[in-house]
């Protein structure tokens, strides 16, 4: 079934051309929902570079690089829960969205900090797991977590109202 047959018949939903394209929106519109997620990657990236760049040094950048890519995975991994729960449970798809982005972001930034420090294979997966405790430690016991937990939350909402408008 076609598009445009998805969007003449009478009888084909939303959920139907969904189901075709899981990037479309509404009424079987082609909307990147992908850049869009990409460019709330960025502005994300953003963010973290301000509030972590003093902290992690210049291997924040490769975290803010590829940004764009942790707001694609984040957004296509996290979105369909957020958008399946009501309430409370959307604060947790929230939360966990919040780690799990800054968590991929401590993964990138520990990458490209081990070769600075001289972590070879002996210590592979301390020294890039670092970067990650170190992100974790800023968000969680600065409490950035406070602020950034509604921002995710309002990004979250930002996506259904999107695909709903």
């Amino acid at each position: 079934m076609g598009l445009a047959h998805a969007r003449s018949g009478a009888e084909n939903t939303l959920e139907t051309a969904q189901l075709e394209c899981p990037l479309l929106c509404r009424d079987g519109h082609p909307r990147s929902r992908g850049l869009l997620l990409l460019i709330i990657g960025v502005l994300w990236g953003a963010l973290a570079w301000g509030l972590g760049a003093r902290g992690l040094g210049p291997a924040v950048w490769a975290g803010v690089l590829l940004s764009l890519l942790i707001g694609l995975a984040v957004g296509a991994l996290m979105q369909p829960a957020f958008e399946r729960f009501e309430g409370f449970r959307r604060w947790l798809v929230a939360l966990g969205t919040l780690y799990l982005g800054s968590t991929l972001f401590g993964l990138v930034v520990g990458i490209a900090e081990s070769p600075r420090l001289g972590v070879g294979w002996s210590r592979f997966p301390e020294g890039i797991l670092e970067g990650v405790g170190s992100v974790w430690w800023g968000l969680t016991l600065t409490g950035f977590l406070l602020v950034l937990w509604p921002l995710a939350y309002a990004t979250h909402a930002f996506l259904v109202w999107n695909g709903e408008r």
